[in-house]
């Protein structure tokens, strides 16, 4: 989990979302590396929490039915009374916050950089009015999908290795490989990502037990591939970085001159 937990550090939205607001792309390199390392860390804390509910809570999969439930169940049998109620609602408020948060910035991404790399030549009052129509529609997308969630590890696991195959490459390559092009990394998101569902609708979960590893090696074979036979289309994510606020600035005097 702790590797999956990794790979998937390019397609948590929070992630890249922070790291690509720098002011240059030497910036956002460095902010993306930074990212990796704590994530590193993060995964070490769960590793050590887990460690802990199998010592302290040795009955929980028999008394709970599953070991999901190690981190709220150690906060109510090991926590004092008040310290444990305001723990369960820091963990439901996390829970809920960080969902919001990743529809919103999910959704922005999707909207603008995403729609602005395929389409140059959309304006902001174009992404301004599409923004609000795409988070109703990824949002009842997300709500019918979570109501079919039996297994949260499940959930997060599949959610692990979608992230991994289709973004750990086109976001590195994004960042510091010059050649690639935008066809090639929206191709070798769409295969990662495509590859991951398909082994996971039929049950395959492929070499080392898990989809990541095969949706990656497609994933990086289409975005070398196709950036190679169709160059060039790529958005300098260096002018992206230092001139999106001119550039936004720019767009908004000239609607108001409208």
């Amino acid at each position: 989990s702790c590797v999956l937990l990794f790979l998937s550090v390019p397609g948590d939205p929070t992630v890249p979302q922070r790291a690509l607001a720098g002011q240059s792309t030497k910036i956002a390199k460095r902010s993306f590396l930074i990212s990796a390392v704590l994530t590193i860390l993060f995964g070490i804390g769960l590793v050590i929490i887990g460690a802990g509910a199998v010592v302290l809570l040795p009955n929980l999969v028999t008394d709970y039915g599953t070991a999901e439930a190690a981190f709220p169940v150690f906060i109510m049998k090991i926590f004092p009374v008040g310290i444990a109620g305001l723990g369960i609602a820091a963990l439901l408020a996390a829970i809920m916050s960080t969902i919001s948060a990743m529809l919103l910035v999910g959704t922005t991404h999707l909207v603008y950089d995403a729609g602005r790399s395929l389409f140059p030549k959309l304006t902001d009052k174009t992404l301004n009015k599409a923004l609000p129509i795409a988070i109703l529609i990824v949002g009842i997308g997300v709500t019918i999908a979570a109501m079919q969630i039996t297994s949260l590890a499940g959930a997060m696991y599949f959610i692990f290795s979608l992230c991994g195959s289709a973004f750990l490459f086109p976001m590195l390559f994004t960042l510091y490989w010059k050649k690639a092009s935008k066809w090639g990394i929206t191709t070798g998101i769409a295969s990662g990502g495509f590859l991951t569902i398909i082994m996971y609708a039929v049950g395959w979960m492929g070499p080392g037990g898990d989809p990541v590893y095969l949706g990656m090696i497609v994933s990086l074979f289409c975005c070398v591939v196709i950036s190679l036979i169709v160059p060039g289309g790529r958005v300098d994510t260096s002018e992206m970085l230092s001139g999106g606020a001119d550039a936004n600035a720019a767009a908004k005097i000239e609607e108001k001159a409208e």
